[in-house]
């Protein structure tokens, strides 16, 4: 898991899939999100770097991105936002950041 902050922020956007989760180590929700997030990232690992960004100290990105409640996970792809969800979420909804789940096909029925 990479550690994050602003000064080193900018250099792991290079990464092609990365997906944060700003914290803070006083936020009890946080507490309770970061085993969670860390079951996934080593189950995710191969398609998408993992990181935390600890908003302590450091108020320069989490203002640039909009970040008001913790946890919050943002998925960066090509370093670019594309999904973000707030709160405690479960793994499953971790999981699905990385890897969508398979959209439903429709079939047509004759009538």
């Amino acid at each position: 898991m990479i550690q994050l902050n602003d000064k080193n922020f900018h250099r792991a956007l290079k990464q092609p899939r990365l997906i944060v989760m700003f914290s803070a180590a006083w936020a009890g929700p946080c507490n309770l999100a970061r085993p969670v997030y860390a079951e996934v990232a080593e189950s995710c690992k191969e398609r998408a770097a993992f990181a935390e960004f600890d908003i302590d100290d450091n108020p320069i990105t989490p203002e640039k991105y909009g970040i008001r409640a913790l946890p919050t996970f943002m998925l960066f792809e090509s370093g670019v936002p594309s999904v973000v969800k707030a709160g405690a979420i479960p793994s499953e909804a971790i999981h699905q950041m990385v890897v969508p789940p398979e959209p439903v096909k429709k079939t047509r029925r004759k009538v």
